[in-house]
């Protein structure tokens, strides 16, 4: 295969897609903040608490503080860009993402995961923090059925 799609890099999309990482990733971490809360709720209205309870109650609040300032981060910096085009050239010994003022090519091998979302595509590199986005409208389904494919055959996983 030797194919090339383009797509706008767009704050909507990378918006979408850091909401899509955060939620994923740390959907365990949320869980345990709904405990956190619901255990510090008893503390404080059982009066045995103290500051605990008050600092079980609040420190949940500080996941989506965080959340927002991670997703405003990444749309500034979509913003940010002169261009926002991206070229992606799939072909069978790598993937390459190509801008106006970056290029960046990847042997299939370095791909770890990929994470399908219905409006995006999270293709992950060396660890679970460090991922490129495809918007799944510029994947036809053989695109994604090669994707999958040659992810697959080089040990990475794909979900």
């Amino acid at each position: 295969m030797n194919r090339t799609i383009t797509f706008d890099y767009s704050p909507r999309i990378v918006r979408k897609a850091a909401k899509h990482f955060l939620f994923r990733y740390y959907r365990k971490m949320m869980l345990l903040a709904g405990v956190v809360l619901a255990l510090g709720l008893v503390l404080v209205l059982s009066r045995y608490g103290g500051w605990l309870g008050y600092l079980a109650v609040l420190a949940p609040f500080a996941i989506p503080v965080a959340w927002s300032n991670y997703v405003n981060t990444a749309v500034k910096a979509a913003q940010e860009l002169r261009d926002s085009g991206v070229s992606v050239t799939l072909t069978d010994e790598s993937i390459t993402f190509e801008t106006s003022q970056h290029c960046c090519r990847m042997n299939w091998s370095l791909l770890k995961d990929v994470w399908r979302f219905p409006d995006v595509w999270l293709l992950f590199t060396y660890s679970v923090m460090s991922y490129v986005l495809i918007p799944t409208e510029a994947l036809d389904e053989e695109l994604r059925s090669f994707i999958e494919t040659r992810v697959g055959e080089e040990g990475g996983k794909v979900s």
